[in-house]
């Protein structure tokens, strides 16, 4: 279901400033300073396209496309760097191409686009094109993870990393490093 309430994206220009005097013992509060560079999302939009449920990513693709995953409505919408909205990825489902609570979004170097899905355990990992996402595969979250929302990046070799709160009956809640050597499964090790 859709919501008719504004909800904005907003990419700002930011610069921050701290207090450099040497006096001072406790860090001065970061101070933002910023314009909006764009917004998306109105509350009076005729298209669909511009109305989201509950906005859980958010992606600055290299050519400046803007790529926003809604966890209730299941997708991830491509907007073009002005603004305008370019095509829609998913629906709710569990097969291949399908979305289930969509949120941690991040692209590699290569277009690979890994979209965390909080309600299929898993990662749809996918190719980011000009017209269109196409699904590659799926990689599934280990069974002990507890995460959600958590933060998808990647090495500088390409390997993927996620950080993640994991149960082990040994250990109880540890973060857990997690790497895609050969993007088929996610291994885990613990942070030292």
């Amino acid at each position: 279901m859709k919501y008719h309430a504004r909800a904005c994206v907003l990419i700002l220009a930011v610069t921050a400033f701290r207090s450099t005097s040497s006096q001072v013992r406790s860090v001065a509060p970061l101070r933002l300073h910023g314009t909006v560079a764009l917004e998306l999302g109105k509350n009076d939009a005729a298209d669909a396209h511009y109305l989201f449920s509950q906005i859980s990513g958010l992606v600055l693709a290299p050519d400046g496309r803007i790529l926003v995953a809604d966890l209730q409505d299941n997708s991830v919408h491509v907007f073009s760097s002005t603004g305008q909205f370019q095509f829609v990825f998913g629906q709710a489902g569990a097969g291949p191409g399908d979305l289930r609570a969509p949120c941690c979004m991040t692209l590699l170097p290569s277009g690979e686009l890994w979209i965390e899905e909080w309600g299929n355990r898993r990662y749809s990992v996918t190719q980011l094109r000009s017209d269109r996402i196409v699904f590659m595969r799926v990689v599934p979250r280990p069974d002990n993870s507890a995460g959600f929302l958590d933060p998808v990046s990647f090495d500088p070799r390409g390997d993927v990393v996620v950080l993640v709160s994991a149960y082990t009956p040994t250990h109880g809640f540890q973060t857990v490093r997690m790497l895609d050597r050969k993007s088929t499964r996610l291994n885990s090790s613990h942070i030292t």
